[in-house]
C-alpha cells in the first residue's frame, strides 16, 4: 500500500469516526452538544495528514541518536527526583486539616478507593511513598527496568503532586515533566545511557549504535518537544484570551510583580519593589517578552535556529521570574536542555579534548571473559572516546615495545592491567585510577580510589579473577546493530508494517489535538490544564495582599509564613484559604480558622512556653503604588480577621 493512500485512509477514518460520534450523541444524549467529538476527530485527521508526510519528517523532525533520547530521560527524571526530595514535602500534608482539602481532577477518584483516606492522613505512609517515588525516579534516571519504572514514576509523582495540590490550588510546577515522562513511556528511551543497555552489552547482546541517528529516536524526541512547546503556547494564548493583546500593559505588569513580592511564593527578596520608580517602558518590555515569548516558543517545533535560541531565552526568562516575582520554576529552567542534542554536545567536547590530551591505550586479555565484558562496559562509559582498547593476545608485543620504548611481556600483562598514556605505562591499580579520571561516570568515586591499602586489595582481586578458568566469549556477539526503522516514513510489506511506521506521527497528532482542545475548553482538571498562569488583568494602580501575624505568649508579634510551621512546601500556598477569613462567607471563614488552628497546634507542640502562639491575625493590605510609590509600609491595612488559640499543649 502506498504511503499517500494510507494517509488518506487515516484522514477518512477520522472523519467517519467523527460522524459516528455525532450520531451516537444525538441518538443517546440529544441534549448534549456533539460538536466537540466531530472537531476532535477532524482535527486529528488534519494533523495526522501533516505529520505522516515524509517531508514533515525531513524538514522538522529529523533523526536522533539513542543517547540523545536517553539524555532526555535522564534530565526529566532528575528534575522530578530533585523536586520530590527538595521542593516537595509530602508527609507534612497529613498535618493539614481535612476541611481545607478540595476535590481536584482525578484525585477525587482515588479517594473512592478503600484505604486511600487513611493513607493520606498518615505521615509515615506518606513518607514511605515519597521515598518510594524518589527511588523509582532514580531508577528511571539510571535506566533500570525502564519500561516499568518510567510510567510508574510518572504515576507516583502524579499522585504525590495531587495530594499536595488538593490543600492549596492547581499550581503548575512539576507538571510538564510528568507529561514528558508519560511520552517517554511510549518510546525506546532505554536504548541509550541506561543500565538496561549496559546489561545487554555486558551479556554480549546486540544493542543499537549509541551515537548513530535513527528516525525512531527522532520521532520520540519530537514528541517530547511537542508537549513542552504547546504548553508554552497555551500559557501565552491564555493571557490573550483572558486579558487581551495588551496584557503586557505596564500597569498590569506592575500589579503582577508587586503582588508577587508582597505575597511571596518561594523566596522573599522583594527585588521588584525597588523598581517602583522605574519607567513604564521597563515593565512593558518585561510583559511583552513574557507573553509573546511564550507564543513564539512554538517555533521550536519547526526551526533549528529557534531550538538553539528560544530555550536559552526562556531559561533566562524563568530566572528573571525568580528574581522579580520570587517564584522558582526549577523544572522549566532545566527542561530547556532537552532541545540541545546530547550527541552533538558530546562530540564537540570530544573534539576539544582529544587533540590536547590524546588517547589512552588500555591493554587487556582477550581470552578472559570477564575482561572482555568489562571492556565492553568501559567502551560505553567512554563518552569522549579517550580510551583505545587493545587485545594484547592479538598484538605483536615486540613491535609494540620497540615503537613505544617499553619492556612489556605477555606474562606481565596477564598479571596486571596496563594502561599507556603519552608513552608511560600505568600498571595495576594505577591504571584503574587513570581510567577513572577520564570516564565521567567515575568522577564522584575518584577520591575513594586513593584510600590507603586499596591498591593492594584490588591487585589481589584482579589476580584471582585473571587466574580463574573463565570461558572465552567466542560464542557471544560483541557487535552493535541498528534498530528496525527506515530513513523516512516509507511503508514496507504489509499494511501492519506501514501502520507501524505511523505509530509516532499518530501519537504526536493525538497529543497535539488533545492539548489544543484542552486549551479551547479552558480545562482545569488535574493533571489536565490550559496553563492560565498570571493571565489576569489589573491596571487599577493598586494591589492587595495578605499578611499572617502571629502573637506569642511573650507578647511579641511577627509576620510569618505558613511554611515555617507546616512545609507546603512553598510560602503562602495557603493564601487562598486564608483569604476566606476576609470574605463574608461562613464556609470560607470556617476553613481559614481550621487552618490557623492547625498551624498553631503544630507550632506550639514543638516550642518552649513563652514561644507559643496565642493568636493569629490575617490582615488584608492594599497599596496604591501609583499615588504613593514611596510608602515604606507598602500600603495600609484595610481589613482582617483575628483567631484566638484556645487549646494549648500541656
Amino acid at each position: 500500500m502506498k504511503t499517500r493512500q494510507l494517509r488518506l485512509g487515516i484522514c477518512l477514518a477520522s472523519a467517519l469516526l467523527g460522524c459516528l460520534w455525532v450520531a451516537f450523541e444525538k441518538l443517546l444524549f440529544p441534549s448534549l452538544s456533539a460538536q466537540n467529538g466531530l472537531l476532535i476527530c477532524l482535527g486529528f485527521g488534519i494533523v495526522a495528514w501533516i505529520t505522516t508526510s515524509p517531508s514533515f519528517f525531513r524538514r522538522f523532525v529529523g533523526d536522533a541518536t539513542p543517547e540523545s533520547l536517553g539524555a532526555i530521560r535522564i534530565i526529566t527524571c532528575a528534575i522530578q527526583l530533585m523536586m520530590t526530595l527538595w521542593l516537595e514535602d509530602l508527609p507534612s500534608s497529613a498535618l493539614l486539616p481535612e476541611e481545607i482539602r478540595h476535590s481536584m481532577g482525578i484525585m477525587k477518584y482515588f479517594y473512592t478507593l478503600p484505604g486511600f483516606e487513611a493513607f493520606v492522613r498518615n505521615q509515615a505512609y506518606l513518607q514511605i511513598f515519597e521515598w518510594l517515588t524518589a527511588l523509582i525516579l532514580f531508577l528511571g534516571l539510571i535506566g533500570w527496568r525502564t519500561r516499568i519504572v518510567i510510567p510508574l514514576g510518572a504515576f507516583c509523582y502524579l499522585i504525590l503532586g495531587g495530594i499536595l495540590r488538593q490543600y492549596t490550588w492547581f499550581y503548575h510546577t512539576g507538571l510538564i515533566p510528568v507529561y514528558v515522562m508519560a511520552i517517554l513511556s511510549l518510546t525506546p528511551c532505554a536504548d541509550g545511557l541506561s543500565v538496561d543497555r549496559l546489561r545487554k552489552v555486558y551479556q554480549g547482546k546486540t544493542v543499537p549504535v549509541a551515537d548513530q541517528a535513527f528516525p525512531i529516536y527522532g520521532w520520540s524526541r519530537y514528541a517530547c518537544w511537542v508537549v513542552i512547546a504547546i504548553s508554552y503556547v497555551q500559557a501565552g494564548l491564555s493571557k490573550i484570551y483572558k486579558s487581551g493583546w495588551y496584557w503586557w500593559d505596564p500597569e498590569n505588569m506592575k500589579s503582577i510583580l508587586f503582588s508577587s513580592n508582597l505575597d511571596p511564593v518561594q523566596t522573599n527578596w522583594g527585588v521588584s519593589l525597588h523598581l517602583v520608580h522605574a519607567p513604564n517602558v521597563v515593565f512593558a518590555i518585561l510583559g511583552f517578552a513574557g507573553m509573546y515569548g511564550e507564543i513564539v516558543y512554538g517555533l521550536v517545533l519547526f526551526s533549528k535556529i529557534a531550538r538553539k535560541v528560544l530555550p536559552i531565552f526562556m531559561a533566562g526568562l524563568h530566572i528573571g521570574i525568580l528574581f522579580l516575582q520570587d517564584i522558582l520554576f526549577f523544572d522549566l529552567i532545566i527542561l530547556q536542555l532537552i532541545f540541545y542534542d546530547f550527541t552533538e554536545t558530546r562530540k564537540t567536547i570530544q573534539r576539544w579534548i582529544r587533540p590536547r590530551e590524546g588517547s589512552i591505550e588500555v591493554l587487556y586479555d582477550g581470552s578472559c571473559s570477564v575482561c572482555c565484558r568489562t571492556i565492553r562496559l568501559l567502551e560505553c562509559f567512554d563518552l569522549f572516546e579517550r580510551l583505545q582498547f587493545i587485545d594484547f593476545r592479538q598484538l605483536d608485543i615486540s613491535d609494540y615495545n620497540s615503537d613505544r620504548n617499553l619492556g612489556l611481556t605477555e606474562d606481565y600483562l596477564q598479571a596486571k592491567l596496563c594502561v599507556i598514556r603519552r608513552g608511560r605505562p600505568y600498571l595495576g591499580f594505577d591504571g584503574f585510577r587513570l581510567i577513572a579520571r577520564v570516564l565521567p561516570i567515575f568522577w564522584l568515586l575518584l577520591p575513594c580510589l586513593f584510600l590507603p591499602g586499596l591498591s593492594s586489595i584490588s591487585q589481589s582481586v584482579y589476580k584471582q579473577v585473571t587466574t580463574k578458568d573463565f570461558k572465552p566469549l567466542q560464542a557471544e556477539s560483541q557487535s552493535e546493530i541498528t534498530p528496525r526503522s527506515t530513513k523516512e516514513l516509507t511503508p514496507i510489506g504489509s499494511l501492519w508494517d506501514a501502520l507501524r511506521n505511523f505509530y509516532y506521527p499518530l501519537i504526536i497528532s493525538g497529543l497535539t489535538v488533545t492539548m489544543i482542545f484542552i486549551w479551547f475548553k479552558h480545562t482545569e482538571f488535574y493533571p489536565l490544564t490550559s496553563l492560565q498562569m498570571f493571565s489576569g488583568y489589573n491596571n487599577s494602580g493598586s494591589v492587595g495582599y495578605t499578611k499572617l501575624i502571629a502573637h506569642y505568649e511573650s507578647g511579641e508579634t511577627a509576620r510569618i509564613f505558613p511554611d515555617t510551621i507546616i512545609h507546603p512546601p512553598m510560602n503562602t500556598r495557603y493564601r487562598l484559604t486564608m483569604k476566606g477569613c476576609l470574605r463574608d462567607e461562613p464556609k470560607g471563614l470556617y476553613k481559614c480558622d481550621k487552618l490557623l488552628e492547625t498551624l498553631a497546634s503544630v507550632h506550639n507542640q514543638k516550642v518552649l512556653p513563652g514561644e507559643r502562639i496565642v493568636k493569629f491575625e490575617v490582615q488584608h493590605w492594599s497599596w496604591d503604588y501609583r499615588s504613593n510609590p514611596s510608602d515604606p509600609n507598602y500600603g495600609e491595612r484595610v481589613g482582617g480577621h483575628t483567631y484566638e488559640i484556645t487549646k494549648q499543649p500541656r
